[in-house]
């Protein structure tokens, strides 16, 4: 437990646990909660919500004391190293399929709370990672929306700093991580880059047998459109509010730890997380 009379910033290296704001109205001391597992994405809403009430630099003094907590969290004797993701519900897969690199090389998973906070974060890193060399990485990674987003070079300047969006080119193939400046525009987010197997077995638990769609190609991505030909896909994760991405992520990841345990010769890692992996050990 700590406890401080100032706010001082985030702390990114703490995923599990709240923190609690007093607040004084009326000569009553209210609290304010926030739940560190999804800490950044929450106070983006809260403030949305609360029309600003929140002070100004509550989310300004956040991000430039989460740069350099990063930043200086690479160059530890025992680095730490860093996926950077939009939302809570990628934080629930990376953490499944990066559970060993969790547990041995201080890997962190951050949700940020939305693709331009990511890119936002990238950028702001961008400087001090290009003209210092660290141990510890930092992967960035969102989704292709609809809505182009901001065009960024492959080449940040730093060996240990990526960012990469997600792609499935059209194709019911393998997901691609591409740089943000590839031409490539084929909408695509995680749901769509998973094991089309283990997506087709969580699918029907979630839906009690009612979805009975089948993979045109089973060792392929999980793209809606291209591979399960499910035009209703998309509504189905855009359901209530969006939970329904958080709790289909958390099915997922059950299921997938079965595969892995009653089929041995079956791998049900996508190619792209591997590719992370590797990018992240070289």
């Amino acid at each position: 437990m700590l406890i401080t009379t100032h706010w001082y910033g985030f702390l990114p290296v703490i995923s599990e646990g709240y923190a609690h704001f007093l607040k004084a109205d009326d000569k009553k001391i209210n609290f304010e909660s926030y739940d560190l597992y999804d800490y950044k994405a929450v106070v983006k809403s809260q403030m949305s919500k609360s029309r600003n009430m929140i002070p100004a630099n509550f989310s300004l003094k956040s991000t430039y004391d989460l740069v350099q907590s990063i930043f200086y969290s690479l160059k530890n004797d025992s680095p730490y190293n860093w996926i950077i993701c939009e939302g809570v519900s990628e934080k629930i897969y990376f953490e499944h399929f990066f559970s060993d690199e969790i547990k041995s090389n201080n890997l962190r998973i951050l949700p940020m709370g939305g693709q331009s906070q990511v890119i936002r974060l990238y950028r702001y890193l961008q400087n001090p990672m290009s003209e210092m060399v660290t141990s510890g990485k930092v992967y960035c990674v969102i989704d292709t929306d609809v809505q182009r987003c901001e065009s960024i070079s492959g080449n940040s300047g730093s060996k240990s700093l990526f960012i990469r969006r997600l792609s499935n080119k059209s194709s019911n193939e393998k997901t691609h991580l591409l740089a943000l400046d590839n031409s490539d525009t084929y909408s695509t987010d995680i749901e769509q880059s998973l094991d089309a197997s283990v997506f087709a077995t969580t699918m029907k638990i979630m839906t009690a047998n009612a979805w009975d769609k089948k993979a045109l190609n089973e060792k392929g991505n999980t793209d809606f459109i291209q591979n399960f030909r499910d035009l209703d896909l998309a509504d189905y994760f855009k359901s209530n509010n969006g939970t329904n991405k958080v709790t289909f992520a958390e099915k997922y990841i059950d299921v997938s730890s079965n595969f892995m345990e009653d089929f041995d010769d079956i791998d049900v890692i996508p190619q792209w997380i591997k590719e992370m992996k590797n990018e992240l050990a070289s």
